[in-house]
């Protein structure tokens, strides 16, 4: 449970989350609605990655790709706008990150790409209900998804700086609705080889 701001969250002052399956965005949407006495925000931080080049990997890697970064969003955002929508000041957000395609990348930079394009229709769609869309694009962030004898996680981008760039949103006057935040680590993560072998 995290702290929300005040006025933007349930009764008590708290922000809940809730974890599904692709197809669950109308059910959980629901029940957190319910729950809540009302819904303003989604803030969707699901995320795969499998490498493999493309002319190799099982399409079904590629297919959980996109269904965990890209179609999820779009169900639990279906189904959660018609609530969001009824309270000026509500919010759709969604951690993805930087892309940076590479060879073995595999459909991650698809996903990222479908992203950018659905966010953007998305925001036009419900800008007049004063509702935000902002896709928030981190580079490497200490979680498990990233760890690497190449790179520093003191370093990294921390969770915690993720949950501030949200809060930063979210505090956004009604006039303003930042779409798009790119956040880079301020100091390389990389390792240099003597430092490696100590």
């Amino acid at each position: 449970m995290a702290a929300a701001p005040p006025g933007r969250s349930d009764r008590n002052g708290h922000a809940k989350s809730h974890e599904g399956e692709t197809n669950d965005g109308e059910r959980l949407g629901g029940e957190a609605s319910g729950k809540l006495g009302g819904l303003n925000y989604l803030i969707n931080c699901a995320g795969a990655s499998i490498r493999g080049k493309l002319h190799e990997i099982d399409l079904d890697h590629c297919d959980t790709i996109i269904d965990t970064n890209l179609r999820a969003h779009y169900y639990f955002a279906r189904h959660s706008l018609p609530e969001i929508n009824r309270h000026p000041g509500g919010a759709v957000i969604k951690i993805g990150s930087v892309n940076a395609p590479y060879s073995g990348s595999s459909a991650y930079p698809a996903s990222n790409q479908g992203l950018r394009g659905y966010a953007e229709v998305l925001f036009e769609d419900v800008r007049e209900f004063g509702t935000k869309v902002c896709t928030i694009r981190p580079g490497y962030v200490n979680t498990e998804l990233v760890r690497s004898d190449n790179l520093d996680s003191a370093l990294m981008i921390q969770p915690e700086d993720i949950a501030q760039t949200v809060l930063f949103v979210l505090s956004m006057p009604g006039t303003a609705c930042p779409t798009e935040i790119s956040i880079l680590p301020q100091r390389s993560p990389y390792l240099k080889l003597d430092d490696r072998s100590e």
